[in-house]
């Protein structure tokens, strides 16, 4: 038998009605893959839910994919932020011996803001 990504369109699908059917009030989803939020996306036009009107629904990864959606989806970009120049710094300090492997990465998400929030 074959898992569902959790990641997925279709976990974003399932996780938003699952959302909403606990939670009718919720307004706003903030999902963790811009894959997700698509598949929330998908669910609540195929529900009836205007978005941005009754739901906003918001990304994490600042996909370009994102700009073609109906509406468009807003999301906090965290790569553009230099994720990777943070991370490859740091693995360079581990390596060299003036940081810890425990050490912490910190990004300031950039927000994309597109229609859908």
């Amino acid at each position: 038998m074959c898992e569902m990504d959790l990641r997925s369109i279709d976990a974003g699908a399932v996780g938003f009605r699952q959302l909403m059917r606990e939670h009718p009030e919720t307004d706003t989803v903030v999902a963790f893959t811009d894959l997700m939020a698509m598949g929330a996306l998908s669910a609540a036009h195929a529900d009836g839910l205007a978005v941005p009107g009754d739901v906003r629904i918001v990304g994490t990864d600042g996909l370009s994919l994102g700009s073609l959606t109906v509406p468009p989806l807003s999301s906090l970009d965290v790569i553009h932020c230099g994720l990777a120049e943070a991370v490859t710094d740091l693995i360079e300090r581990v390596l060299d011996g003036t940081a810890e492997p425990s050490e912490h990465v910190t990004v300031t998400p950039l927000p994309l803001w597109r229609e859908s929030a």
